[in-house]
């Protein structure tokens, strides 16, 4: 199978630590490109990476005939921008979650890649992780019973400046969206009922808390922030037992085994699920996708239905806002 030539919009630190790694990693995909607005930061990046191109510019970068898919970890309110320009160049392009600004925008950018013919995916790399698959099928074939509740926790400490702390960051767009991804898949349903919370700094939100009502009942609780000690765990309680994931269990990121921690019928009980370089399996299905193989999982549909979940949520809190 030929191999998805892989070009780059930006020097993100995401990119530097996990996907351009990834990509020189995977199976069927190089890294043939990378785009900086400064040719000499280009350059170095290229040359730390193995990338055969640096390009001075992300116009440049687009129109380079040796580049089949663009990964763009751009600030977030770039994105919906430089996919757009990518499909109308007629590139695949992966995009860093979130995958735009809001539910309009993801559909414009999706709209924008269907009529180009290009593939387009949202870089939401947990999705790819064994842990959460097990999980889900720990819940759905009824291992704690009836689903009641699920608890998810993100917090991280960031100082308080560059693009997180502007117009278009805050703590919702970048770590909540796993919490309503999370709620989302493990439930297997759409919320009926969206409340939040949250305490502003510099425009943006730096600690939300949320509740997400799902039919039949069962509920997600969710609390998230930019601005305090580090936690990354999730816990679902059903009628006759509980799980619950630690250590990073909520982004599920490469490099480690994580635990499922289980009290059911049986008894309490770990099990462990083996480390998984995320970032590769992420990359690897993309690039699949655009030859022919598996569609790519986080697609228009999902991306669309987790964004509608976190306008709400947005809408929600500001509506609310006590501080």
């Amino acid at each position: 199978m030929h191999v998805v030539r892989w070009g780059v919009l930006g020097c993100a630190h995401i990119a530097d630590s996990a996907v351009l790694p990834a990509i020189r990693a995977s199976g069927n995909g190089r890294l043939q490109a990378v785009a900086s607005r400064d040719q000499a930061k280009a350059a170095d990046f290229a040359g730390k990476h193995g990338a055969e191109t640096a390009h001075g510019s992300y116009e440049a970068l687009l129109t380079d005939p040796q580049i089949d898919a663009v990964y763009i970890p751009l600030p977030n309110a770039l994105h919906a921008e430089w996919a757009m320009r990518a499909a109308a160049a007629g590139k695949a392009v992966l995009v860093e979650k979130p995958f735009a600004g809001n539910a309009d925008e993801v559909q414009r950018v999706f709209a924008a890649c269907a009529r180009h013919g290009v593939v387009a995916g949202e870089a939401l790399s947990y999705r790819f992780h064994p842990l959460h698959h097990r999980v889900a099928e720990l819940i759905r074939r009824g291992a704690i019973g009836r689903l009641e509740l699920l608890r998810s926790t993100f917090t991280v400490s960031i100082p308080p400046t560059g693009f997180r702390w502007e117009a278009g960051g805050g703590v919702l767009a970048d770590l909540g969206c796993y919490s309503a991804g999370i709620s989302r898949w493990l439930t297997g349903a759409e919320p009926v009922a969206i409340v939040a919370r949250a305490r502003y700094e510099q425009g943006v939100e730096a600690t939300m808390s949320g509740l997400l009502g799902f039919p039949g009942g069962a509920q997600a609780i969710f609390m998230v922030s930019q601005a305090a000690q580090f936690d990354c765990s999730y816990e679902a309680i059903g009628a006759t037992g509980r799980l619950r994931v630690d250590r990073g269990g909520t982004a599920a990121w490469p490099g480690e085994a994580f635990r499922i921690h289980l009290w059911d019928a049986a008894g309490e009980r770990d099990e462990t699920i083996p480390a998984c370089n995320t970032y590769i399996a992420m990359v690897e299905a993309f690039a699949s996708a655009l030859r022919g193989g598996p569609p790519y999982p986080v697609n228009a549909a999902e991306s669309l239905a987790n964004q509608r979940v976190v306008d709400a949520l947005a809408a929600d809190a500001a509506a609310h806002r006590f501080c």
